[in-house]
């Protein structure tokens, strides 16, 4: 194909009239290429991860008692310990967690 596609321009036009069509497709693709503007490749990890738990937070900012009033902390007792797992009131009767905060 791109034997035949050659063959073609050089049956239609002189050389110098190849040539200047090289030199104007050769200039507009390097303007076409300085002019785009690349953004910078984002970091591979662009969070800060600490692997110091100070307190309950880990990266995040501590929130202020009933700051997210639909937020609820589930303390469950269990043979190996004691866990804390978060939930979301989305009723009066129901609150969403994780399946693994729940034994049956």
């Amino acid at each position: 194909m791109t034997s035949f596609l050659l063959y073609v321009f050089l049956i239609n036009f002189n050389k110098y009239q190849l040539v200047m069509k090289f030199l104007v497709f050769l200039v507009s693709s390097l303007v076409i290429v300085r002019a785009v503007k690349f953004s910078p490749l984002p970091e591979p990890n662009p969070f800060k991860l600490s692997w110091k738990v100070q307190g309950r937070i880990t990266n995040g900012d501590e929130a202020t008692r009933f700051q997210f009033k639909y937020q609820v902390g589930l303390r469950l007792y269990a043979d190996k310990g004691t866990f804390w797992c978060g939930g979301t009131i989305i009723s009066e009767r129901w609150i969403v967690t994780a399946a693994h905060c729940t034994y049956k």
